[in-house]
């Protein structure tokens, strides 16, 4: 019986090679959107397992509300560093709190050699909690009052063939180090490792430092800066190792945080809300703040994998519809079939080895890709998808693929069967015209694939044209602005001392400072309309600069005047005090729509976070055009304040001629050197960094848009093979229109207007959902586009262009019949 399936298998699949190539193909591009997905969600779930103590091993997240209508910033993976000593203190039966700091792009020097590393600080018992792969040293490396823990691949680019143990490292041109520990980058996915990762977005470490030298590091940095809000502003990763046998455990331990959240965090600064997580949790937690899930409802798990089926059940709906459309020509085959005795469940059973057997062709090409694929997606998740495909458990995800086979190939032979086994044997003598299968449930499948489409498309084009914008956001980019993002005073240069240095460079242009950069990193701050603590809020970003600041980057003063060094109430000292400057956005939104009635008013900001607190005055004595310093919407308003503290300013930024840029750089690199020998120079165009900032969410369009023409794609080539069998059953029906003098032109239109009707219902369909997912996405952004009607309209359009392609040439034929050729054999 196998034998006969087979062969029969063999001889459809030869008789309609087309149609067999077109469901392989999209089988093909089914599986590998699944195993896409599967492997993602599973580096991400897979990470930091293989720790031994992770079983035991927890992190705190911590969700931020800060008050006065400023947006809670969702579960993030870090909490205050104030946090980790609390809970220790407060649970003395834990085995271990620890904390690391996130990585900071650090100074480090050398004998002679200087470069950029990513340093991180840590607890000295945070090795007995985070496994690494010692090359020397061991787990008490960080014990020792600056001891430094050193990635074997920085070592050899810091210290060349030289033994980096016992080393000593300059940071920051300021505060000793020396090498007492040496890690390999692990071989299993991690989310703290040494392995590099393309977009940087992963926790990894050059240097991993003790506790105790961050502190001197800041204190060297500035002596006189107050410390950072431990429960908010400073934040590290937070872990929590429980004791094998302790009456404490963590369910029980999570049920406390909320009380031991009240009791030490200050009201009047916010309110943090603690979780303890398992560590394995750490990478999809740190994904689900990227995708802002606290808003959406939808996990970055979630969106991956359901868009990995979305695709699978689209390939098989494609096949289900293929199949079916096939079953007319085979009406003669079946019939026989059932009269020779063929019961209903060997047609079903004949159906699903069909349907089997492309799944497996198609899996069998999968797997010859699927180095293509591990290589090639590798590089975008941060590594580990080799590992998650081949590595883990060994087998786990080829029984995923074996399940994935099976269920594909059974639910897209379930219609198909249906419909063959409701063929009768006396069909076999209406010449196949008897029309097979529910043409209407067809119809809807093939809307179905489209709506998908569609919704994707529309979609992918909001997020592009969004995207388009928050790249631009800034004016008009060029190279002509350059960051000098090195720390001043962790370098130990003055920024008044480089500024002056800098002037004297006849190839810049001119020299400005503040104290963040664009496309992210400026603080925001509450406004108010006045002293109750009930006034209407705003929350704009709050840019702190210096004099030169709106003439080197071309924002223009519309009303007021700039601030005055020698006008002691335009510097801000603290947030409360110091006149401010408003660009035309805030100004509109505090009702000043001419931007001269802002001048001489006042903007109130709150003593503290918490929601009674009273307003204090600062008075706007300027008002400039609004430009977006970052594209994003981190629960603020697209709008700024600028304060004036060119001491706090400490980032500079250069405009340097086009012409000459790379002379500017030379000339620039030439003063850093000579005030800070040991420390690198940090250069960034500007646009570099918008585009660096707005990386993640290209990405994401990217692989929105790759999905839309996947689902384009299958669709499409559902539409053809559809188009190929139901031409062929109305072909006598074509031939008595032309008999009774249907001109051709009036059949092709006729044949063109029925396969557009599923096109233009599916479209109607998806443009709610688009439009739901499209305005979604633009929240994420501060300045967000209006969703007009043009994405519904050019994917209805370019919907219906691609389906006329792909069935001209069937309908052009069909038209053509001629009626004697048809109608002699009836």
């Amino acid at each position: 019986m196998f034998k006969h399936y087979l062969s029969t298998a063999l001889r459809h699949f030869a008789r309609h090679k087309g149609t067999t190539a077109i469901n392989v193909a999209c089988l093909w591009f089914g599986l590998a959107a699944f195993t896409i997905s599967y492997g993602i969600t599973a580096v991400y779930w897979q990470m930091d397992r293989y720790h031994k103590k992770a079983p035991r091993t927890y992190f705190v997240s911590q969700d931020s509300h800060y008050g006065h209508g400023a947006a809670n910033s969702g579960p993030v993976i870090s909490s205050g560093t104030a946090i980790g000593p609390l809970l220790k203190a407060e649970y003395p039966e834990l085995e271990h709190v620890v904390r690391i700091l996130l990585p900071t792009n650090t100074a480090i020097a050398a004998d002679g050699e200087k470069q950029f590393g990513s340093v991180s600080y840590a607890d000295p018992n945070a090795l007995e909690v985070i496994d690494f792969d010692f090359v020397a040293g061991d787990r008490k490396s960080l014990q020792a009052p600056r001891s430094a823990v050193i990635s074997e691949s920085f070592a050899k680019t810091l210290f060349k063939e030289r033994n980096p143990m016992g080393q000593r490292v300059l940071l920051n041109n300021s505060t000793v180090v020396y090498i007492t520990g040496v890690v390999r980058a692990s071989a299993k996915p991690a989310f703290i490792s040494t392995r590099g990762v393309t977009n940087g977005s992963w926790f990894q470490f050059s240097l991993l430092v003790d506790w105790d030298t961050a502190l001197a590091v800041r204190a060297a940095r500035d002596p006189t800066a107050s410390a950072p809000d431990p429960y908010f502003q400073d934040t590290a990763l937070t872990y929590v190792l429980f004791k094998e046998s302790s009456g404490l455990n963590p369910q029980t331990l999570n049920g406390q945080l909320a009380a031991f959240s009240a009791k030490h965090v200050p009201a009047d600064r916010g309110k943090a809300v603690l979780r303890l997580q398992p560590i394995a949790e750490t990478v999809m937690t740190w994904a689900n703040s990227g995708v802002q899930s606290h808003r959406s409802g939808l996990s970055f798990a979630a969106l991956v994998f359901g868009a990995g089926l979305l695709i699978l059940s689209i390939a098989c709906l494609n096949y289900a519809n293929l199949a079916s459309a096939q079953a007319a020509t085979r009406v003669k085959e079946l019939a026989l079939l059932r009269t020779v005795g063929a019961s209903r469940a060997q047609i079903v059973v004949q159906v699903f080895f069909e349907s089997l057997l492309a799944v497996l062709a198609a899996a069998s090409f999968l797997i010859a890709s699927l180095p293509i694929i591990v290589t090639t997606f590798m590089g975008s998740i941060g590594g580990g998808l080799d590992y998650s495909l081949y590595v883990t458990k060994s087998t786990e995800y080829w029984q995923w693929l074996a399940v994935a086979v099976v269920a594909t190939a059974l639910l897209a032979s379930i219609y198909p069967a249906f419909v063959m086994t409701r063929i009768r044997p006396a069909q076999a003598l209406h010449n196949a015209r008897t029309p097979i299968g529910n043409r209407r449930l067809m119809q809807w499948i093939v809307i179905g694939q489209c709506v998908t489409a569609s919704a994707l498309l529309i979609f992918t084009d909001i997020m592009d044209k969004q995207n388009v914008v928050a790249r631009r956001g800034f004016g008009s980019l060029d190279n002509s602005l350059l960051f000098i993002r090195n720390d001043l005073r962790a370098a130990g240069v003055d920024p008044l001392v480089l500024k002056s240095a800098l002037r004297s460079q006849s190839t810049l242009q001119s020299i400005g400072a503040a104290n963040g950069v664009f496309g992210g990193g400026f603080p925001y701050r509450i406004v108010m309309t006045g002293r109750e603590p009930s006034s209407r809020t705003f929350v704009p970003l709050a840019p702190t600069i210096d004099e030169t600041f709106f003439e080197t980057v071309d924002i223009k003063l519309v009303a007021g005047r700039n601030f005055d060094k020698a006008i002691a109430s335009d510097l801000a000292t603290d947030e409360t005090h110091g006149n401010v400057i408003i660009d035309t956005a805030l100004a509109s939104r505090y009702g000043w729509s001419n931007p001269q009635d802002a001048i001489g008013k006042e903007i109130f900001v709150p003593t503290s976070g918490a929601q009674n607190a009273v307003g204090v005055p600062r008075q706007v004595i300027g008002v400039v055009e609004s430009k977006v310093l970052t594209p994003f919407n981190y629960g603020t308003d697209a709008s700024q304040v600028y304060a004036f503290n060119p001491a706090q300013a400490t980032t500079l930024i250069v405009r340097i001629p086009l012409d000459s840029s790379k002379a500017s750089i030379v000339a620039i690199t030439a003063v850093w050197d000579q005030l800070a020998p040991n420390t690198p120079l940090a250069t960034q165009f500007v646009d570099d960094a918008f585009k660096q900032a707005m990386g993640a969410y290209g990405g994401l369009t990217m692989a929105g848009r790759a999905l839309s023409y996947l689902s384009l794609l299958i669709a499409s080539m559902g539409i053809m093979g559809i188009a190929i069998h139901t031409i062929a059953q109305r072909t006598f029906e074509i031939g008595v229109r032309k008999a009774l003098g249907a001109r051709l032109s009036r059949i092709f239109v006729m044949l063109l207007k029925d396969f557009s009707k599923p096109i233009v219902l599916a479209n109607f369909i998806a443009w709610p959902f688009a439009y739901i997912l499209g305005k979604g996405y633009t929240t994420l952004f501060a300045n967000q586009i209006n969703v007009t009607p043009m994405p519904f309209i050019s994917s209805l359009l370019f919907g219906l262009a691609i389906a006329w392609l792909v069935i001209f040439k069937q309908a052009w034929r069909a038209a053509r019949t001629n009626p004697a050729n048809v109608l002699r054999h009836e």
